[in-house]
């Protein structure tokens, strides 16, 4: 049996509720899971480390200690850049799904209403997800501001030479996140709400 991993109070308290949260969101806590989110944390004494390290570095995070990092992008607790999130692959839209339930939900509640199909729902949850990373907010606290501010960033990411992957569904702008709007990629404002009020701010938000 391998050495349990030494790492700091905090990390330690950080590790315990990754194990919490992936249980109520109906997954495993493997042993595997669990040794390698507390290998990044000896690796990365904290979440700012890994956002503070280059792409190159980044890029090289064995596949073990991935669910644990998407876990800690996907619930606002690190940011990444853009660069990084157009070669990493990491399909936040999938992981973020199991922990914003009732935000994706209404996401495609909504698109369902407007005639969008799954594939459109996908991609625009996916692309939130990545806002969300890209900020280091949770997908339900994207601001306007962000939306078009990361918006911008990502497709510029995604779109450079030697992308192994299209733009394309990857990281299509939102529009509006299932709301109508009145240009493409900007959601229409709702009465009261400015470019700092999060898109779906009459929900949930954040952590759970």
């Amino acid at each position: 049996m391998s050495a349990r991993l030494a790492v700091s109070p905090e990390a330690e308290e950080l590790v315990d509720v990754f194990g919490a949260e992936l249980v109520a969101a109906g997954l495993t806590a493997w042993p595997s899971t669990m040794g390698g989110a507390r290998a990044f944390c000896a690796r990365y004494t904290s979440p700012e480390r890994f956002s503070a390290a280059c792409v190159e570095d980044q890029l090289r995070l064995p596949a073990h200690l991935r669910q644990f990092a998407c876990w800690l992008m996907v619930t606002g607790r690190m940011k990444v850049s853009a660069e990084y999130l157009a070669r990493a692959d990491l399909r936040l839209g999938t992981v973020a799904a199991h922990y914003h339930v009732e935000l994706h939900a209404r996401l495609a509640a909504t698109a369902a209403l407007l005639g969008s199909d799954h594939c459109w729902v996908a991609a625009q949850w996916n692309a939130l997800a990545q806002l969300g990373a890209l900020h280091g907010v949770a997908p339900a606290e994207v601001t306007a501001e962000q939306l078009d501010t990361g918006g911008t960033a990502l497709l510029a990411a995604f779109a450079r030479p030697g992308h192994p992957r299209p733009v394309t569904g990857r990281a299509a702008p939102l529009s509006g996140c299932g709301r109508p709007c009145s240009t493409p990629g900007r959601p229409t404002p709702r009465r009261g709400s400015t470019s700092r009020t999060p898109v779906w701010s009459e929900g949930p938000s954040g952590r759970r």
